[in-house]
């Protein structure tokens, strides 16, 4: 089975899920208790989810808030094959890639970000994508870029500082995995982004959440 020139913003933040071959009836019987011919579902589609938070607490010197999360020259378009269900990697069932864009994954007029012991997960708003197409990041050409600003106060006059940074992707992921969610969580300091990835298994998704 095929799905040829798919493409993620004709079909912003829409599943997709494949069954395995169904073979063993026995097993099916066996292990899972059922009747029947097995019937098991893979997403193969990626998801990401963001995370984020300061890298001490600075509320007496200055806030941080973040303005705005993008991925910037991805791939949004391929073309997928139906693998085997023991290969379900990015190169086996995913290629013909075309289309680079850049996505919103996260937006907002000033979310603050403070100093807490689990970074606070953000909430995409309605046009921020966090289902992607599965992709290896070899080159430097695709980024995160990330954008906040810095509030100080020093002097008894307020002074807002925007600030514009990008990370190369290939730095934080290997590559974007069918049927996984890819969790970063951002650490924000006065002189410095630590960027902290994480891979797990994709389970049923209800609100989205963001790490960073």
């Amino acid at each position: 089975m095929q799905f040829l020139n798919y493409d993620v913003t004709s079909n912003p933040n829409k599943d997709m899920m494949v069954a395995e071959m169904a073979e063993n009836m026995i097993e099916n019987q066996d292990t899972y208790l059922k009747t029947g011919v097995p019937t098991l579902f893979n997403h193969v589609l990626s998801q990401i989810q963001f995370k984020i938070k300061t890298k001490e607490d600075y509320s007496a010197s200055a806030t941080f808030a973040l303005k705005s999360l993008t991925m910037k020259n991805v791939y949004a378009e391929g073309d997928y094959t139906q693998g085997s269900p023991t290969a379900f990697d990015v190169a086996n069932i995913w290629d013909g890639y075309a289309k680079t864009t850049d996505l919103s994954v996260y937006t907002n007029a000033g979310f603050p970000v403070t100093n807490t012991s689990d970074a606070n997960a953000l909430t995409p708003a309605a046009n921020d994508y966090y289902i992607m197409l599965p992709q290896e990041f070899t080159d430097d050409t695709p980024k995160l870029e990330i954008v906040y600003t810095i509030t100080t106060n020093y002097t008894g006059l307020e002074v807002v500082e925007t600030v514009t940074e990008e990370v190369k992707l290939q730095t934080v992921y290997d590559a974007w995995i069918p049927g996984k969610t890819h969790v970063l969580t951002i650490t924000l300091a006065m002189d410095e982004i630590l960027w902290d990835p994480a891979t797990v298994d994709w389970v049923e998704y209800n609100t989205p959440t963001a790490s960073l």
